[in-house]
């Protein structure tokens, strides 16, 4: 495996700059598509990774409050599992692939000392919400588990884990042992997605929100040109103009059937289906404030 390259930038600001040099860790999982959609698209990745896009910055309170819970659930690790960690040589301490230099990662911990365990392990921690707890009660996220199997391969150690603290009131940790086939896969997306940074070729266009974003910040103006489009743009426009027309119909029947259950249910609250199902239409206000007070209903399937 070769021994990993460990590089400290020192501050968050160079730390920062040499981002678009290389791929990290935590954007690996957007390459798989199992990225959060926040996290961007491999569209947007690509504009940031060529200079063409500046990465949006993560701000606010989720952001904050990560970073400070950070050394707690370190704790909390070690307390719970009896291991000592090592925080490498600092927050912005790099471990570079031994083979791909622009592969990348930037450990949260190294576990130094682990009973049962081959040599040093890598830590990922991650706060989450209450809402992600059934995520992690198995294994972690699919992300987070690409996310831990780049920092293994980075490091070159034989074994990583992930430990969240959940909803502000639950610690969750896995140990992930070195995975070889989805390292494997893990590093030819690697250089797959590189070669076009490179060559500076776009990947595919695909649907997704930050894909529709990047597009839109990329083009913000129209020149008055024409752009002679190639062949495959008739496919997508028919693809385009198809959906929108069954977006109608399916629309129609929606509405349809809406209305004929809000006529059966009239003004009762609920209505019960003879195969056993339940329907609530309660009425809900809006209150105003600088305009009137709205009351409408709501139609709901009841679980």
């Amino acid at each position: 495996m070769g021994e990993p390259r460990l590089i400290d930038y020192k501050d968050r600001d160079t730390w920062l700059a040499h981002r678009s040099m290389g791929i990290g860790a935590s954007e690996m999982p957007i390459l798989f598509g199992v990225a959060p959609a926040t996290w961007g698209s491999i569209y947007s990745l690509w504009l940031e990774k060529t200079g063409q896009q500046a990465r949006e910055p993560i701000e606010g309170e989720y952001l904050e409050i990560g970073t400070a819970i950070e050394p707690t659930v370190a704790a909390l690790y070690e307390s719970r599992t009896g291991r000592k960690l090592w925080t490498g040589g600092g927050p912005f301490c790099v471990a570079e692939h031994p083979r791909l230099h622009f592969l990348r990662a930037t450990p949260d911990r190294f576990v130094a000392e682990a009973d049962g365990k081959p040599g040093v392990g890598d830590l990922q921690i991650k706060n989450a919400g209450w809402y992600k707890a059934q995520d992690w009660e198995d294994a972690p996220p699919d992300a987070v588990q690409i996310q831990v199997q780049t920092e293994i391969a980075c490091m070159g150690v034989e074994w990583g884990s992930a430990a969240a603290l959940i909803g502000g009131n639950a610690f969750r940790f896995h140990d992930l042992d070195r995975d070889p086939s989805l390292i494997a896969e893990i590093e030819a997306q690697a250089e797959w997605f590189w070669g076009l940074v490179e060559r500076r070729e776009p990947p595919p266009i695909d649907g997704s929100p930050a894909t529709t974003r990047a597009l839109k910040l990329l083009h913000p103006l129209d020149t008055g040109g024409t752009a002679i489009l190639h062949a495959e743009a008739i496919d997508w426009l028919d693809d385009l103009l198809a959906a929108k027309e069954r977006a109608k119909a399916d629309k129609k029947v929606m509405d349809d059937a809406e209305n004929k259950l809000r006529h059966a249910i009239g003004d009762a609250t609920f209505a019960e289906l003879p195969d056993g199902r339940r329907l609530s239409l309660k009425t809900t206000e809006r209150k105003g404030y600088e305009v009137q007070p709205v009351t409408f209903r709501t139609l709901r399937v009841q679980k």
